[in-house]
């Protein structure tokens, strides 16, 4: 049952196939006009592609030279997905915040968020600067984004959405060896 069709314009939206059943025939017509109307699929830059290709291009179009993928950090037992070089030459080790999926991608699981924040505390302990970038935040004041902002700076340096375009300026200043961006992630 459909009721006035919320969950299938949702289905929509992220090209899910979906059924909506109803006995009122004011429902029903009700749920198709709002999925004609508003289930057109949203894009995002990236959607299809792999979240390394994503990453990368994010990394290089702000100014960063990737200076290796998958690098071994000795000393940790971690693989760095990318190992990055600002405009100063100084080094960044750049960690991938979860999966890059419409549902639950990025930092919003639980796993994501503690995965990162276990990985980047090892990397901080081994003089490492650490910057996340994901496809999306925890919603604001969430568990896990007062989990994030917990940690601070001494854990990562800045997380950066992919889709946020606030975030990608900051990426660019970090990328340019600027101070500090003012308006940072913490």
């Amino acid at each position: 049952f459909m009721g006035s069709g919320s969950t299938l314009v949702a289905a929509a939206r992220l090209g899910r196939r979906f059924v909506g059943y109803d006995l009122d025939p004011g429902y029903v017509e009700l749920a198709r006009a709002r999925v004609a109307e508003e289930g057109v699929p949203i894009e995002r830059p990236g959607d299809g592609e792999r979240s390394r290709v994503v990453v990368q291009r994010a990394l290089e179009e702000a100014g960063f030279v990737v200076e290796g993928t998958d690098v071994r950090l000795p000393g940790t037992g971690l693989v760095a997905p990318f190992v990055v070089r600002d405009a100063a030459g100084d080094r960044w080790v750049v960690e991938v915040g979860g999966a890059f999926t419409s549902v639950r991608g990025g930092l919003t699981s639980a796993e994501a968020v503690w995965r990162l924040l276990g990985r980047a505390h090892v990397l901080r302990g081994q003089g490492e600067r650490v910057l996340a970038v994901t496809s999306a935040l925890p919603s604001r004041r969430s568990e896990l984004d007062l989990a994030l902002r917990a940690a601070g700076p001494e854990a990562v340096a800045d997380v950066i959405d992919v889709h946020d375009p606030d975030a990608l300026d900051r990426l660019r200043s970090y990328a340019a060896a600027e101070p500090r961006p003012p308006a940072w992630f913490w």
